[in-house]
């Protein structure tokens, strides 16, 4: 019978995980694109969003505690689910130093099978074809020793597959992230709306767009309870388009406030593939080898540095894509019973969890002072002397309800 334990889930469950902002950005590794993979793979298994066993990130584990926590998944679970994100690079994203010197040692003397999903790489303009020569030896050995404890090594596509045969890994499957097969085999094709859509999500000219790591806006718009005030370093754009950011620890209100729009012009990986799965057309722009191995993967429209939306819209081709998820989505599943999770085992954890409480959604908590920050911050801006207008339009903006 599987009892999976589950290691970098990045997931909050409610307010409880979310009391400050620390613990925030704690629970999701930096970035709440994290959660989704976590969020994904537990939907896969279990039909819905539950509470699991967990490290909910292991890069801030503290190892002092491993013992009692290493016989514990020894004697009680099946297996080990590790989901882990564009870690094949040289340096690692949002200030995170792993010790990967003490992950391994962990991940050693757990006797369970391991299920390892999402492992990309990423290289960034400048970097070179050889980059990966500069790995940390730790990171290589990790790497080995995980390899050592899977059947196949799940990886987010072909660049990572290539990446892990020069370090003379031979078991990767290049089968992407869970986070694309969240809704199952029935996902509905993506279909573009003709005119050209107006309720537009996008970063550019001041659109609507959602945070996954930007911690000084996130902290602008969230935690009342934590004294904070706008840093002088926060450029004038970013200030003014403040009442238009939105920021989530619920994937399910994430996903609910996408739908609320046509389409997502979009630089970030995660939060593109969630509009997709929402049935929103999305065009991915970020320019670095994790979005391109992933939207070459899954046929993905991907122009990378972007370009005007409404023209790329037009050019928008969802076609390859549609076509490609099914045998995408059924390589995935192989992938799973390869690996000791069949269809048989995921029917048994999903009549398992008919029984146990989905996680509700919540929001995070609003910062009522905002507003009055915005006006101090604005009119600290020395070579930018706002109208009472526009401080009228922002103040009813901010005030306004945000989700």
């Amino acid at each position: 019978m599987l009892k999976p334990f589950f290691i970098n889930t990045n997931l909050c469950y409610g307010p409880e995980d979310c009391q400050t902002s620390a613990q925030f950005f704690d629970n999701v590794a930096g970035n709440t694109g994290n959660s989704y993979i976590g969020y994904s793979i537990i939907k896969i298994l279990y039909g819905k969003l539950i509470k699991v066993p967990e490290i909910k990130n292991i890069f801030s584990y503290d190892f002092k505690n491993q013992d009692a926590l290493i016989h514990e998944i020894n004697t009680k679970y099946s297996h080990v689910i590790f989901c882990l994100q564009d870690q094949l690079r040289n340096s690692q994203s949002y200030g995170i130093r792993p010790n990967w010197k003490k992950i391994t040692e962990f991940i050693s003397r757990i006797d369970k099978p391991l299920l390892v999903i999402s492992l990309g790489t990423n290289s960034f303009k400048g970097e070179g074809q050889d980059y990966y020569k500069n790995f940390d030896p730790e990171l290589v050995r990790f790497l080995h020793v995980i390899s050592e404890k899977v059947y196949s090594l799940g990886v987010r596509g072909l660049s990572s597959e290539r990446v892990l045969h020069k370090l003379g890994i031979k078991n990767a499957a290049p089968v992407g992230c869970p986070a694309f097969f969240e809704m199952g085999i029935n996902r509905k094709p993506i279909q573009k709306k003709l005119p050209v859509p107006t309720a537009i999500l996008s970063p550019s000219d001041g659109g609507r767009s959602v945070l996954q790591d930007e911690q000084t806006l996130f902290r602008c718009l969230y935690w009342p309870a934590e004294n904070f005030s706008i840093p002088k370093s926060l450029r004038l754009p970013n200030l003014l388009s403040l009442p238009f950011q939105k920021g989530f620890a619920s994937i399910e209100l994430w996903k609910k406030f996408v739908s609320n729009f046509d389409y997502n012009y979009s630089s970030r990986m995660h939060g593109g593939i969630l509009s997709l799965n929402c049935g929103i057309p999305a065009v991915m722009t970020n320019d670095d080898l994790r979005s391109h191995e992933m939207c070459s993967l899954f046929k993905i429209p991907y122009v990378p540095g972007g370009g005007d939306p409404i023209e790329l819209y037009k050019q928008a081709d969802f076609g390859p894509m549609n076509n490609a998820y099914p045998t995408l989505y059924k390589n995935f599943m192989s992938f799973l019973t390869e690996n000791g999770f069949d269809q048989t085992a995921i029917s048994a954890l999903h009549k398992e969890a008919e029984s146990l409480p989905e996680v509700q959604p919540f929001e995070l908590p609003i910062n009522d002072k905002i507003a009055s920050e915005v006006e101090r911050a604005l009119k600290s801006y020395k070579f930018y002397v706002p109208t009472k207008i526009l401080f009228k339009l922002l103040l009813k903006k901010l005030t306004g309800k945000r989700h």
